[in-house]
């Protein structure tokens, strides 16, 4: 999950919440300040920094890919995420990174999920709270995948601040 506008902790700590409400008990990472990434031709050359952070449902109510995909878009309209433009910024981006072993492709859902492998502000939260999980089809873990990282993660870690979670 990440959110780069307006109070980040506190959207992000309302969105664990709810999803804690909805899917059960999570583990859930530190929060990790990011540069936005920046997409040659789109509309912000300096987009805001984002706060990320991880979370796993190790019991979950479903593990239904669709379900969980619904849950993640209306928490992200709830917040006041607008989908006008590609890549702009948004109060909350909640992406869904592996349903078990599960692996799906198709127009509104890619498992696990296409950057996955190459994003340290994704891996480096997950590996924080879930290094054991592995990625399909190869199985390798996310904790070998986050110490193998090309380039040094620039990221800076967070404490939740209590009114955040």
């Amino acid at each position: 999950m990440g959110s780069n506008l307006g109070a980040r902790g506190a959207q992000l700590g309302a969105a664990t919440d709810a999803l804690e409400c909805l899917l059960g008990p999570l583990r859930i990472a530190s929060l990790y300040e990011s540069e936005a990434l920046v997409v040659a031709g789109e509309p912000l050359s300096s987009p805001p920094p984002f706060l990320n952070t991880a979370v796993v449902a190790d019991d979950a109510t479903t593990d239904d890919p669709e379900i969980l995909l619904a849950i993640a878009k209306r928490l992200e309209l709830a917040a006041g995420r607008e989908r006008a433009v590609r890549w702009a910024p948004r109060r909350l981006d909640i992406d869904l990174l592996l349903v078990g072993d599960q692996t799906a492709s198709h127009a509104a859902l890619t498992l696990p999920h296409p950057a996955l492998r190459q994003r340290a502000f994704v891996l480096v939260p997950l590996a924080e709270i879930a290094p054991e999980l592995r990625v399909p089809p190869d199985g390798v873990s996310v904790g070998a995948l986050a110490a193998a990282l090309a380039t040094p993660a620039r990221l800076t870690r967070r404490q939740w601040v209590r009114a955040e979670r």
